[in-house]
Parts: C-alpha cells; sequence; structure tokens
C-alpha cells in the first residue's frame, strides 16, 4: 500500500471512530438532560439561589412574602414572569456558527481525490448549501458575549415596576402594593464546541454543545402603599446571581438536494435538546426542532439564502393564567447575505438575519396601573412594564472576517448588531472562533 492510501486509510479509521462518538454523546445528551419540568418554588431552600428568584427574592422586604397569583392582570405584567419567558426563549435561540462554516472539499476531477475548494471560505452564522466532504470533519470552538440592554425598545437600566406583596404571610391574599422603579444588568458569556461529520459526499451531521456563563444583577427602589393608599415604608435592595453550565445541545442533519456547478440547495434539520438548566436561564426547558433550508451561488462572491421554522414545546419559562406550563414562540427564521473571498486566505462575510417571533411575550409601559382599588384620593398610580402577547420581528446585521493563517486552520470574527427594538435584546455581540478541518 502506498504512502497515500495508509494516510487515507487511517483519516478514514479516524472518522469513523469520531462519527460512533458523536453518535453516543447524541444519546448520552438526551439521557442526562436534567429534568427542567418540574416547578420551583422560590420560597423553599436551594431554590431561592436560582436565577429565575433572584426578582422575586430581591423585590421582597423582611417580613413581606411576595404575590403573584392573586391578581391574574398583574400576575401576568410582572417583569419576572415577562424576563423569564424572554430570557428562556431568546438564550436558546442565539445565533451559532455555521457548522460548515470551513473549509470544504471536492472531488479533483483528474486525480480523483479530495482537494480543498478554491471557493471562498463560507459564511459565519448561517448555512450554506455545501457539505464539508465525504469523511471529512469539522471541530470548531467559539465565544459570544451578550450584555442585553433593552426589551422591546425599553433600557433596562429604569423599568417602572407595580406587583403585590402580603404582610400577613398569606400570599393569596396580597395587602400591599408596591410601586418600584427596578434595573437589570444582565449577562451572557457563551463558548460553543461543534463537530460535524461528513458521512457522505452530500450529507453531513453536527453537534454543537454549548457551554454560558449568566450574570444578573437586580435593582430596586421601592415605595409600599396598603390596600387604602396610605404610605408604609421605601425599600431599596439590590442582589446578584451567577449560573454557569451546559445549554442546550443542537444536533442537525444537512443533505444538498440539488448540487450545481456553483453551489446548490440544501435540506436539513436542527434537533434542540433540553440539555440546559432553564431555572438558571441556561436553556430553554423545553425541545426544539428546525427544519431549514439553504441555497447558495458560490464563487469568489457567493451570496446565500437560509429560511427555517422553529417549533417548541411547552416550558415552565412561560406560565399560563392557570399556573400551567405555556409554549416557547415559535419563530420563522430566514437570512440572506454573501461572503466574498478576497484572497486565497481571506473571506468577508455579511448577512441579515431576521425572525418573526410568533404570538410572544412583549414589554409595554403603561400609565396609571392600579392594583386593587384605592379610596384615598390623594393616592398616584405610578407606571408600570406589563407583558402582552404579539408577534413581533427581530432583525440583526451581522459581518465578520475569515482568516486561513495556515493549512487548513481558520480564525474567525464576527460582530453580530441589532437593527430593530423587538424582544430582549443586545445592542452588539462580538465574537471569536477558531476551526480545523480534518
Amino acid at each position: 500500500m502506498t504512502l497515500r492510501g495508509r494516510r487515507a486509510g487511517w483519516r478514514l479509521k479516524v472518522s469513523q471512530m469520531i462519527a460512533r462518538k458523536i453518535t453516543f454523546t447524541l444519546f448520552l445528551a438526551i439521557g442526562v438532560s436534567p429534568s427542567v419540568f418540574a416547578q420551583i418554588n422560590c420560597a423553599s431552600g436551594g431554590a431561592t439561589a436560582k436565577l429565575s428568584c433572584l426578582i422575586p427574592t430581591t423585590v421582597t422586604p423582611p417580613t413581606y412574602t411576595f404575590s403573584n397569583s392573586a391578581t391574574p392582570a398583574l400576575a401576568s405584567s410582572h417583569i419576572g414572569d415577562l424576563l423569564q419567558a424572554d430570557l428562556g426563549g431568546e438564550i436558546s435561540q442565539i445565533p451559532l456558527a455555521s457548522p460548515a462554516s470551513g473549509i470544504i472539499f471536492t472531488i479533483d476531477p483528474t486525480l480523483h481525490v479530495p482537494v480543498p475548494s478554491d471557493q471562498s471560505l463560507g459564511p459565519i452564522l448561517t448555512q450554506r448549501a455545501e457539505t464539508i466532504g465525504k469523511h471529512k470533519m469539522y471541530v470548531a470552538a467559539t465565544y459570544q458575549y451578550f450584555l442585553l440592554q433593552d426589551v422591546d425598545g425599553h433600557g433596562l437600566k429604569s423599568l417602572p415596576v407595580t406587583f403585590l406583596l402580603s404582610s400577613n404571610n398569606s400570599p393569596s391574599t396580597p395587602n400591599t402594593a408596591v410601586f418600584a422603579n427596578s434595573r437589570i444588568d444582565l449577562k451572557v458569556h457563551q463558548w460553543v464546541g461543534y463537530l460535524t461529520y461528513g458521512v457522505t459526499s452530500r450529507i453531513d451531521l453536527s453537534v454543537a454543545v454549548p457551554l454560558l456563563r449568566v450574570d444578573m444583577r437586580y435593582t430596586t427602589n421601592e415605595q409600599l402603599f396598603d390596600s387604602n393608599g396610605g404610605f408604609k415604608q421605601n425599600f431599596a435592595n439590590s442582589q446578584a446571581e451567577e449560573a454557569t453550565g451546559i445549554g442546550d445541545v443542537v444536533v442537525a442533519a444537512k443533505a444538498t438536494v440539488w448540487k450545481m456547478k456553483h453551489g446548490g440547495l440544501a435540506l436539513g434539520g436542527e434537533l434542540r435538546l433540553p440539555s440546559g438548566d432553564a431555572q438558571n436561564f441556561l436553556g430553554s426547558g423545553t425541545i426544539g426542532v428546525k427544519p431549514f433550508a439553504a441555497f447558495t451561488y458560490s464563487g469568489r462572491v457567493s451570496p446565500h439564502l437560509n429560511i427555517g421554522y422553529q417549533a417548541n414545546g411547552k416550558t415552565e419559562l412561560v406560565v399560563t393564567g392557570a399556573g400551567n406550563k405555556g409554549r416557547l414562540p415559535n419563530r420563522l427564521i430566514y437570512s440572506a447575505g454573501a461572503d466574498w473571498r478576497l484572497t486565497r486566505r481571506m473571506t468577508i462575510a455579511a448577512d441579515v438575519l431576521e425572525q418573526r417571533v410568533i404570538q410572544a411575550p412583549e414589554a409595554k409601559i403603561v400609565q396609571d396601573f392600579a392594583p386593587f382599588p384605592v379610596a384615598n384620593p390623594g393616592f398616584r398610580i405610578s407606571p408600570t412594564t406589563v407583558s402582552s402577547s404579539g408577534t413581533y420581528n427581530r432583525t440583526d446585521g451581522s459581518v465578520g472576517l475569515k482568516l486561513k493563517p495556515f493549512g487548513r486552520l481558520l480564525v474567525t470574527g464576527n460582530l453580530l448588531v441589532k437593527l430593530d427594538q423587538g424582544g430582549l435584546r443586545e445592542r452588539m455581540a462580538p465574537l471569536v472562533g477558531v476551526s480545523y478541518t480534518v
């Protein structure tokens, strides 16, 4: 056997071994997913350290009990419920680097062996129709930083909030109204490891395993009034918590169904597993399925189009009026962009990423929101942040650079920029990454 043949055989054995490991990892991820479906009582034991319990424990003065169920209108308006749904949805939908965003291989028509393609180095946050090549492997790691600053156009540094407390240890019969000004400081660090294996020249299997750290601080300045509108006391408090752990693992398959001389069309699907701790905002708390299609016209400049639909199950982060789990909003996801090969070792990629978020929580600030009738004519009602349900668009711009310093190693830098106001948002999110194709 020639040296080239021995090397090819060794690579095939390694690829098959890693393919078996991918399969094992998928079964393991499904088997060890934590029980994120259990409701957590923020008044009990270690549950108070969960990020989802940070707001209720911060806003409650000594000798009072937080109430979020006695008045349905107020329960649905509370900023804690709104943020739970928004955080669970947004963190689970953070754009991941494309599993085939590195070097791809094509068959040399003369030598009949796989060789690196002379096309661009591909997009960064979107899919392209081409697969990486038969028995090829793509491994990558990325880091993204998100400083969440706005919710539906309202700054998180100053949100008016109204809610109820009980001073008689009975949350079902609150006797105190609270008018507060709240500040939320929220940061998300996301590291993701990727592994893609080319099963055939047209089919790829991928797995993405995110590791997240969520840092959250809630600061409140409150005025407390009794049920007749009489002033009781002022209260100020600030507390912070952080959580680190595995997020929702994503497994995917993609197949090129139409191959042209330059580009083609691919169909695929992603399965999001509820492996992240939803109560710590590390995951969505529910399974998600996203079929998608990707079209690419390949060349020195390679335009591409993506469209997909994310269907989600029910999660404890969305609470219905009856106190049951609600469905995480579904999303129609589409994008368009192009990557431009400046040189053999450098590509610029730009995209516009759009999401149509269907029947999702939305934050609104209303005036004169009264938690219960007050007879005192001098009692002044403050504005408050309430949650309504609606369908909105979420649009981001993405621009990045890919460098090939040597061999099959790629270094990636990217910036994601907010283009509209819908949802819980960062204004800019940087990404850095490295990848290697074997």
